[in-house]
């Protein structure tokens, strides 16, 4: 009666990994009592010992595969994270560059209102001429200014070349100017020269009395 009680309780517990492990325990335990049943009890020991195996190795193949599972998605996290972390830096890249703007734009501004601070007093005493001007003037005197204005560019071309011949005939004049010179100095010595230069210079009082 106890022996086959004892034969039988393995096959009654639970499947899975802990009943198998009760069922090895139990065959293991059965061997030792009966010495007559030992074949039958090392053969469901064996049979339940590679279930537990196979058991194991699929738990490992699901393990394993979770743990792929989870590489991939930590390598999408980082992808993500790294993107993330770009967008961040354009960010502060355009936050950066903002602010270099508005202190540009602050810099120009001041230069500004100094430049109108400085322009003001002049602007302010050309009023009253403007507003004179501006009463005076008439639409046929702001088209004379215009085209005087368009006439300046050709005026300037007429009087550079004579300008130039001006600059190459200075030497000749001084050199002239030197003859004149001599030459008076010549006359000033002739004998009565000074009366003749008296009476030059009474005509000259006569013609300006006149």
């Amino acid at each position: 009666m106890d022996a086959a009680a004892t034969t039988t309780a393995p096959t009654s517990l639970g499947s899975g990994p802990a009943g198998l492990a009760t069922r090895v325990v139990s065959g293991a335990v059965a061997v030792t009592r009966l010495p007559g049943q030992a074949v039958d009890a090392g053969r469901r020991l064996v049979a339940d010992a590679t279930d537990v195996v196979e058991q194991a190795a699929g738990l490992v193949t699901r393990v394993v595969a979770l743990v792929g599972t989870i590489e991939v998605l930590v390598d999408e996290i980082a992808v993500i994270a790294g993107r993330a972390s770009l967008v961040v830096s354009q960010a502060d890249a355009v936050a950066i560059d903002a602010g270099r703007t508005a202190t540009l734009a602050d810099v120009q501004v001041r230069r500004l209102a100094a430049l109108i601070d400085a322009i003001e007093p002049a602007v302010a005493q050309l009023r009253p001429t403007l507003e004179r001007s501006a009463e005076v003037l008439e639409p046929q005197h702001a088209e004379s200014v215009a085209k005087l204005l368009d006439l300046t560019p050709e005026v300037i071309d007429l009087i550079t070349p004579a300008l130039r011949n001006l600059g190459a005939l200075t030497p000749e004049l001084h050199s002239l100017a030197e003859r004149f010179e001599a030459m008076g100095q010549i006359v000033e010595g002739i004998p009565g020269a000074s009366m003749f230069k008296r009476r030059g210079a009474a005509d000259d009082e006569d013609g300006e009395s006149k």
